[in-house]
């Protein structure tokens, strides 16, 4: 079962804010997903069709921040230990789900909002199937 996570109050305000904007732009465009992977722009998916984002990859420095204020330690460890985690992010009004996944070329974040009928979305640039995940939303590696 996920837990809920409040943003720490040492959180670095550049890698909620750019979270949070990207949350407003899905919510904005009525997307179900968001998807930030390290190496590559983040996409949008709505109705499982992925819409990537004009934006370069925000890279692992940031991603890897982002994990830092979503992610309490335990979660940290077991994602550092190379296991996906699940946690909840809430935004006051907003409550999402969110995967964080550890890959080869730095960590993965999936947020979709929290009780959204799950579909299984793909990479704009994907390549092979995933592997199986306990996370409905997770979308196939790059």
């Amino acid at each position: 079962m996920p837990r809920e996570l409040a943003c720490s109050v040492h959180s670095r305000p550049n890698a909620m804010a750019i979270v949070d904007s990207l949350l407003k732009l899905m919510s904005a465009q009525g997307a179900d997903v968001l998807v930030i992977p390290s190496t590559e722009p983040p996409w949008l998916e709505k109705r499982g069709e992925p819409r990537p984002l004009s934006m370069p990859a925000l890279g692992r420095d940031m991603v890897d921040a982002m994990i830092e204020d979503l992610l309490d330690a335990p979660l940290r460890a077991q994602l550092a230990a190379g296991q996906p985690v699940e946690a909840v992010y809430e935004t006051g009004d907003q409550s999402y789900a969110v995967l964080a996944e550890p890959r080869g070329d730095g960590p993965r974040l999936t947020l979709r909002h929290a009780g959204a009928e799950a579909t299984v979305p793909s990479s704009p640039i994907a390549t092979e199937p995933a592997a199986p995940s306990a996370f409905p939303m997770a979308p196939p590696d790059p």
